[in-house]
């Protein structure tokens, strides 16, 4: 099994901000160190997937996105 992946973005305010989110899931268990183990998640937590790397931002404006050329 591999792990998940979902991404998005959106413009917002008329394009002068983007913002774009990236999850990635994982259905390993980890380890008291936060090492992932051979032990799937689902066997430890009852749950199918664990949250392994949420990615929040948005990409830089460059200056000729505000200078309007």
């Amino acid at each position: 099994m591999e792990r998940s992946r979902i991404g998005g973005g959106t413009n917002l305010f008329k394009r002068i901000s983007r913002l774009d989110v990236n999850l990635i899931f994982d259905p390993y268990a980890v380890d008291a160190k936060g090492k992932t183990i051979n032990q799937y998640y689902w066997d430890t937590h009852k749950k199918p997937l664990r949250l392994s790397m949420p990615v929040f931002g948005s990409p830089p404006i460059s200056p000729l996105a505000r200078s309007g050329s």
